[in-house]
């Protein structure tokens, strides 16, 4: 599990939970409570959120 900002969110066994956030909702850890941040290059990395923006996803029904 990361618990160091900037260390890559992998498929090992985390906790996370979705946010609501204005316009969607965040992706956070539960245990660290960072939130999910997407890079240029599409990849997810946790940050405390004052240090990075955390990304904003929304949800649609097919």
């Amino acid at each position: 599990m990361p618990l160091q900002p900037g260390t890559a969110v992998t498929d090992t066994l985390q906790r996370w939970q979705l946010d609501e956030a204005a316009g969607g909702y965040r992706l956070t850890n539960a245990i660290t409570r960072m939130a999910a941040h997407v890079t240029d290059a599409g990849r997810l990395l946790p940050y405390p959120k004052n240090q990075r923006s955390p990304a904003v996803w929304t949800l649609t029904a097919p």
